[in-house]
């Protein structure tokens, strides 16, 4: 769910990856064929126009990638998907389809499926023709998942008990040793901010972290960067709302973040921090993308480093290129902690692996250690 075009973490790729194209317009299927065979790294093995041919040709062929339309006829894209995660599992899954911010919980159900990209296809063939922004983000999308990694079949939702505190896990949380830079020397401060930055596989990380994070959220506000489209971001809010008994909602302009409450980053716009009069404020910026992102995880790191200082909590998740390494750098030059995804249980280690590389990161940890570790700083630095 990008909205502009994105550097892959291995410019230099030169294995190619077999894509299957499903769409039931026989224009696209034409388009993105000619698009794909364009690119060094990525190669067409297939085309279907519905998905039960989708589920034969994927059976046939087990793809690295799968572009995948909702709108088809004998069978629609949302109920061939989870076939496609079934019959062929290690297909990695971009969603690419006719979306408007009314189907913004559609798209989110695909990721819940094991979609691990969705991106808005331009309404009408005319438009899909001379989009050549359209094209940027569809190829740039695609070069993400060369190397991503699918998701295992059947565990897309993390466990929760009945009253929506998160389930026991039983695994070693013990945060991995990190080589590098130490931590910059300073007091031990109450965290007063949590910022988490994602982007490929970044909803189900995220949800699994504020899974995990119980009462340690009602001390601090949780302000998330997700690389997402703006069709996506207030539904992604609405959706973890639903799921949480905290407000979740984007964040607006001028607005204060407050303990108790999760904010995401709008997409489309980057979201600032700033002081005023003494207290922290938001600042949406519709400036040009930064990291071929927009939000841009380093600009709200950055800012949060002026703002809270040590008294910041960053954590960068799943996600491809190294937008968030600037701003970790900034965050660790203040004094503040930063902990990111390890490699095993990313879906692309693009983010979390260039800040691990710059010795940035103080820990490094599974996503199932990642929100008990946050709260266990949170909780343990509270005043009884």
């Amino acid at each position: 769910m990008f909205p502009s075009p994105r550097q892959s973490d291995d410019p230099g790729q030169t294995a190619t990856a077999r894509v299957l194209i499903v769409d039931g317009s026989v224009v696209a299927r034409g388009l993105f064929s000619r698009w794909i065979s364009e690119h060094p790294a990525l190669a067409v093995i297939g085309v279907a126009a519905n998905g039960m041919s989708a589920i034969a040709a994927a059976e046939r062929h087990r793809p690295d990638i799968i572009v995948l339309d909702l709108q088809m006829p004998i069978l629609d894209g949302l109920a061939a998907l989870r076939q496609l995660r079934r019959v062929s599992p290690a297909s990695r899954i971009m969603v690419a389809s006719c979306l408007t911010a009314r189907h913004a919980p559609l798209a989110l159900e695909c990721q819940a499926l094991g979609a691990l990209e969705v991106v808005a296809k331009p309404d009408g063939n005319g438009d899909l023709t001379m989009s050549t922004s359209f094209r940027d983000v569809f190829i740039s999308t695609l070069e993400g998942l060369i190397n991503a990694k699918s998701p295992p079949p059947g565990r897309q939702r993390p466990g929760l008990t009945q009253h929506g505190a998160p389930a026991r896990v039983q695994a070693d949380d013990r945060a991995k040793p990190i080589k590098g830079k130490p931590a910059p020397a300073r007091p031990e401060v109450a965290p007063r901010a949590l910022l988490i930055g994602a982007s490929t596989g970044g909803p189900k990380a995220i949800t699994r972290v504020l899974d995990q994070l119980g009462p340690a959220i009602a001390l601090l506000p949780v302000i998330i960067i997700q690389h997402m489209q703006s069709l996506f971001t207030a539904s992604f809010a609405e959706q973890l709302g639903a799921r949480f008994r905290y407000p979740v909602a984007e964040a607006r302009h001028r607005e204060e973040p407050l303990g108790g409450h999760v904010y995401i980053a709008p997409g489309g716009r980057h979201l600032r921090l700033e002081r005023s009069e003494g207290i922290p404020r938001f600042w949406l910026d519709d400036g040009p993308a930064v990291n071929f992102c927009k939000p841009a995880i380093d600009l709200t790191f950055s800012d949060a480093a002026s703002v809270y200082g040590a008294s910041a909590l960053g954590v960068v998740l799943t996600g491809m290129g190294s937008d968030g390494t600037v701003g970790a750098r900034q965050l660790r030059d203040a004094g503040a902690r930063i902990i990111v995804q390890d490699e095993a249980t990313s879906v692309v280690w693009g983010m979390p692996g260039s800040i691990v590389r710059q010795g940035l990161a103080e820990q490094m940890l599974g996503i199932e250690q990642i929100g008990l570790a946050l709260s266990r700083i949170v909780l343990g630095s509270s005043p009884p």
